[in-house]
């Protein structure tokens, strides 16, 4: 059952009694928190939102002031916008030159305008097929680049051909660890490597 939908008895301390208790799913924590139930998310895993840090996947929230969705499993470009630290925004990742490479990946779609959360390390595991060359299962180990292309909506993708065009940038985004013909997903584990920019 997801944790949102679960209750749990507790003590209530300040008034010497049993209370119902909502477990945290997901979001923001602190010290106030102490004491409460982690539930499981929709997907039945433990949002990285609640784990520790250097526990699990580093996972930032960025907003997406592009003009197109970013789709799950696409890689991203992140940039701090106005004076305050934090202030991140995501964009699509490109190839095309040396000025957006790859600093992660989002698992869920990321409407015009809204914000999401972007991995910086761990399993891509929501890369399309449609999405590659395309991928088929037995990619398995092989290794992929970011792609180079103009156009917007395809930008963020990966290839297993590295870019090679005057001032393209070669931005190797780590190897294919499974490839399921079931679901028509592929998974990445980011491992982003040096960047090289073609003379």
């Amino acid at each position: 059952m997801a944790g949102d939908k679960t209750k749990f008895m507790t003590w209530d301390a300040g008034n010497n009694r049993q209370a119902l208790s909502t477990p945290v799913a997901t979001g923001t924590h602190s010290a106030g928190d102490a004491g409460k139930v982690v539930g499981l998310g929709a997907n039945g895993d433990i949002d990285p939102t609640l784990l520790p840090p250097g526990v699990g996947p580093t996972v930032v929230s960025a907003t997406n002031n592009t003009a197109v969705q970013i789709n799950a499993g696409r890689f991203v470009h992140l940039k701090n916008v106005g004076v305050a630290p934090g202030t991140l925004e995501m964009e699509h990742a490109d190839a095309t030159d040396g000025s957006k490479p790859a600093n992660g990946f989002v698992l869920a779609d990321v409407a015009i305008a809204a914000s999401g959360n972007v991995y910086t390390d761990g399993l891509d595991n929501a890369i399309a097929f449609a999405d590659g060359p395309p991928f088929v299962v037995g990619d398995r180990g092989s290794r992929v680049f970011l792609a180079a292309t103009a156009v917007a909506a395809n930008q963020g993708k990966p290839t297993k051909t590295a870019p090679s065009g005057a001032g393209n940038l070669i931005q190797s985004l780590g190897f294919i660890v499974d490839a399921n013909s079931v679901t028509s997903l592929a998974s990445v584990d980011f491992m982003p490597g040096e960047l090289i920019v073609i003379d």
